[in-house]
């Protein structure tokens, strides 16, 4: 799956944080390793990403991480957020993201979210 948003005027982004939990009714109390990847695209060339795994379960969670590799953006950008598969499979389990929690640079950037969420098959 994959979200984006984007910025007319460029601003190093730091860190991401947004807000999930899963839709799984086969074992409410599980957590759930999900790796997730930030990827900072300038005029549609990737120029930053920031790969990690977060820890996901049935009640909401803020997921937080720093982008450490701060790119260098000169010209107009976009940032994807990738949910990759998560351990649990393809089968009927979800993530349910709240898209109005997500953040950069600790509220401090205001991006415009781009498009429709994707879901991208796996390859």
């Amino acid at each position: 799956m994959r979200l984006e948003f984007e910025r007319d005027h460029p601003r190093p982004v730091e860190s991401v944080s947004l807000v999930l939990k899963t839709v799984d009714n086969s074992d409410p109390f599980a957590n759930y390793d999900v790796p997730l990847t930030i990827e900072v695209f300038e005029k549609n060339q990737l120029v930053g990403s920031e790969s990690f795994t977060a820890e996901v379960g049935a009640d909401y969670k803020k997921v937080h991480v720093d982008v450490n590799n701060d790119p260098m953006i000169k010209g107009n950008f976009k940032i994807a957020i990738r949910f990759d598969v998560p351990e649990f499979g393809s089968d009927d389990n979800r993530l349910l993201i709240n898209v109005d929690s997500v953040k950069f640079n600790d509220g401090k950037v205001n991006m415009h979210q781009h498009g429709d969420i994707k879901l991208i098959p796996a390859s």
